[in-house]
């Protein structure tokens, strides 16, 4: 077998272009995900949301469920393999975590205390910490592991 050398210049050619291109690729995300958040956020049913939380009837939190996996990234589906019994409530949570709504405002669209909020989410985080321990090792709090998951 031949051991091919090539010129160092041709080398760093390479690299600096392989470089750029990584660059090019990391804006195109970032760019992806400002528009994601724009497609989100813009949806009829999350501004009414925004505007007037309200308690969702179950077709609605499917087309909440659909608008979040289908803008990140399969989210649901992939959050459902971390905690394999997450209750309705849970994912529920997970989907206005995602979406950045207040803590007051999930406690109204939910019906429930925020105390109550609180301990379901609290739940969940330890839920989450048996499944994978590593998934909290940037992330100090449910809230940002969600939002970053």
């Amino acid at each position: 077998m031949k051991n091919i050398q090539l010129p160092t210049g041709i080398i760093l050619s390479k690299e600096d272009e392989v470089y750029a291109l990584s660059e090019q690729v990391a804006q195109l995300k970032q760019e992806v995900e400002r528009l994601r958040g724009i497609l989100v956020r813009n949806h009829p049913l999350v501004s009414a949301l925004r505007q007037k939380p309200h308690y969702l009837s179950d077709d609605d939190w499917d087309s909440l469920e659909e608008l979040i996996d289908s803008a990140h990234q399969r989210f649901i589906i992939n959050l459902r393999l971390s905690v394999e019994n997450m209750t309705n409530t849970e994912k529920r949570i997970c989907i206005l975590l995602k979406l950045r709504f207040s803590h007051p405002q999930m406690a109204d669209i939910l019906l429930i205390s925020p105390a109550s909020l609180s301990q379901i989410k609290s739940r969940l985080k330890r839920k989450l910490l048996e499944a994978k321990p590593i998934n909290f090792l940037t992330a100090r709090t449910l809230d940002e592991f969600i939002t970053e998951f």
